[in-house]
Parts: C-alpha cells; sequence; structure tokens
C-alpha cells in the first residue's frame, strides 16, 4: 500500500479490519529500510528528503518506511540507495510503482 491508493475494507463483527484490497492504486511507491546494529542510515535518509521522499520511523527497531513521489527519478533514487552498506541494512520494496 502506497500514499494515495483508495482501498476497500471488510470488518468482522467486532468492527476490526479483516481484509483489504485497492480500488485505485496511486503512483507512487513505498520502500522499507532496516538499520542494523550502530549503522547510521542519516546521510540516505537526507538525501531522500531532499528528492521530495517522505520519511518515517519507528526509532526503537530503526526501521524506516519511505514515500516516494511519482515525480522522483528513478536514476535520483537509485543513486541515493547506492550508499547505503547491503551488510548493515536491508531495503524492501513492498509498493514500488516507478
Amino acid at each position: 500500500m502506497s500514499v494515495g491508493d483508495l482501498i476497500t475494507i471488510q470488518r468482522d463483527s467486532e468492527g476490526d479490519v479483516i481484509s483489504w484490497s485497492h480500488l485505485v492504486k496511486s503512483s507512487r511507491s513505498t520502500l522499507w529500510l532496516m538499520a542494523y546494529g550502530d549503522y547510521s542510515v542519516e546521510g540516505v535518509l537526507d538525501g531522500l528528503k531532499r528528492l521530495g521522499c517522505n520519511v518515517e520511523d519507528l526509532k526503537q527497531f530503526r526501521y524506516f518506511s519511505i514515500d516516494v513521489p511519482e515525480d522522483c527519478s528513478l536514476a535520483d533514487l537509485d543513486q541515493c540507495l547506492d550508499g547505503l552498506d547491503e551488510e548493515n541494512s536491508a531495503l524492501a520494496y513492498p509498493s514500488f510503482r516507478h
């Protein structure tokens, strides 16, 4: 799921969401980043923000969710992400639409 997606949900008898599906998918992408140990990803995150990406974090776990706007250049995004050390971080693309 990405920012701007329109979804429909199904609830159980207690009102809890038990499933969802897309009605319309946006043109935005979502990336997930995890940093291991004391490895700093601040430089990469700063670069992503300069590209117009929004970053949310779970600091206690060192997890980051990155919202990539549709007008962000894939080449610029790749160049920024190339700054990550693969031994000290993990990157996933749960919703890649570029």
